[in-house]
Order: C-alpha cells, then sequence, then structure tokens
C-alpha cells in the first residue's frame, strides 16, 4: 500500500512501532505483575512463572529494538561499535536516515 514513493519505509517503521508498542506493554505488565507477586503471597508458583515469561519477552523486544536495521542501509540503526543507546537517537548512525522517514507516522520532537 505505502511501499512507493514518499512512504517506501512504512512497512519496516510499522514493524518497528509494533516492537515499541510490544517493549511498552511487556514492561508495564511486567512491573505491575512483579507488584502484586509481592503483595499476593497466594499461587507464588503461578506468579514467577508468569513474571519468568513475562521477562523473556521484555528481554526479546528490548532486542529487537537495540538491534533494529535501518530501512535504508540495512545496518544497525542504534547501534555504533559498543555504545547502543535507543532513547537518544533518533537518526541512523550509519545512513543519516530520520526516525519515522519515509513513513505516514510523524515524530513528535
Amino acid at each position: 500500500m505505502f511501499d512507493s514513493g514518499e512512504f517506501r519505509y512504512e512497512r519496516q517503521w510499522r514493524t518497528f512501532r509494533f516492537w515499541i508498542v510490544g517493549w511498552a506493554v511487556t514492561g508495564l505488565v511486567l512491573l505491575l505483575t512483579n507488584l502484586l507477586l509481592f503483595y499476593d503471597g497466594s499461587n507464588k508458583d503461578l506468579w514467577v512463572v508468569v513474571v519468568l515469561i513475562l521477562w523473556l519477552l521484555f528481554i526479546i523486544t528490548n532486542a529487537r529494538i537495540m538491534f533494529w536495521k535501518c530501512p535504508k542501509c540495512n545496518e544497525l540503526f542504534f547501534a555504533w561499535w559498543k555504545r547502543i543507546n535507543v532513547m537518544s537517537r533518533y537518526q541512523c548512525r550509519n545512513c543519516g536516515l530520520e526516525q519515522y522517514d519515509g513513513s505516514s507516522y510523524m515524530r513528535k520532537n
């Protein structure tokens, strides 16, 4: 639908947003589940399993974001040597593509 012209990277940025939302939701649910685990002493075995699964999902989504490949140059978007700073980088470290450039998403400054 948006793969040509002005929105040529729409599909890639939509996938990126999926991982960002997944990371945020998993982190929030993980925090709430941890609070419930320590507040409610019943069914502790079930809570521990749920927390472990949520931690695994959180780590996977975090890794997908950290090692996101730039839609333009196909190199790591955030990483440069050993320094990865996802929250402060809004452009590709290699080609300079702005975050969400080439998509219908608008990044608010």
